[in-house]
């Protein structure tokens, strides 16, 4: 089944197709772009144009100690991901978690809270405290909560089961990791995150019995968070 998403405004409801000795011509009549249907485009600026990196799956099996499980070919845009290019050089790994601009898009940078302003109140100064008073000690301060994830990757995403979900199977998370490829966000993975399919995937890759369990504690955890 082909996508006929518009890689330019990202909609689907205005596209409509033309043959030519090529194939088939999909023009968006919403925004006027034209790409050829089947071939893989940026995601951000709907270029054709990539160039593949390689980068390492690296997890914390224990403590600090970082161990690298995996490695993929990431494929990158020379206009969107031009920074991350420039600061690798040819040949040389991505850093662990970067998330291509080709195959993801641009994040959007959440909204900063409006600052709420108080009126300030007349202050009388405050009394002089005696010299040899001990000082009171200072409270240490609570750490800053994590971020919510809205659109996470499936690295972030398993990520952050791991440490809400008791129970998970840590190796069983990271081939599935591998699998789905950990820089590819959840919302455009579809049906590839149906509990029939990751059931005849562990099947296939003939996982321990107890992997079914992980895969479905998984999938509940994620809907519940509104990730799929």
């Amino acid at each position: 089944m082909f996508d006929s998403t518009c890689p330019q405004c990202g909609r689907d409801d205005r596209v409509r197709g033309t043959a030519s000795d090529d194939g088939v011509r999909l023009t968006c009549s919403r925004c006027d772009h034209s790409w050829m249907r089947g071939e893989r485009r940026c995601a951000s600026c709907g270029g054709a144009e990539s160039i593949a990196r390689p980068q390492k799956l690296v997890v914390n099996p224990r403590g600090n100690q970082l161990s690298t499980v995996g490695l993929s070919e990431v494929l990158l845009c020379p206009k969107c991901d031009a920074k991350i290019l420039t600061d690798t050089g040819p040949g040389q790994w991505l850093p662990d978690g970067y998330v291509s601009r080709f195959i993801n898009g641009t994040r959007p940078e959440p909204a900063a809270a409006p600052r709420r302003r108080t009126a300030s109140a007349p202050t009388e100064p405050a009394p002089r405290a005696p010299r040899n008073t001990a000082r009171a000690a200072t409270p240490a301060a609570a750490p800053s909560p994590r971020p919510a994830l809205t659109d996470p990757t499936v690295r972030e995403a398993v990520d952050a089961s791991l440490a809400e979900v008791d129970g998970l199977n840590p190796g069983v998370l990271t081939l599935l990791a591998m699998r789905l490829g950990p820089v590819s966000r959840l919302s455009t993975l579809g049906d590839a995150l149906s509990e029939d399919r990751l059931r005849a995937w562990a099947k296939d890759a003939r996982l321990p019995s107890q992997a079914d369990r992980t895969l479905k504690q998984l999938v509940a955890h994620w809907r519940s968070k509104g990730w799929i």
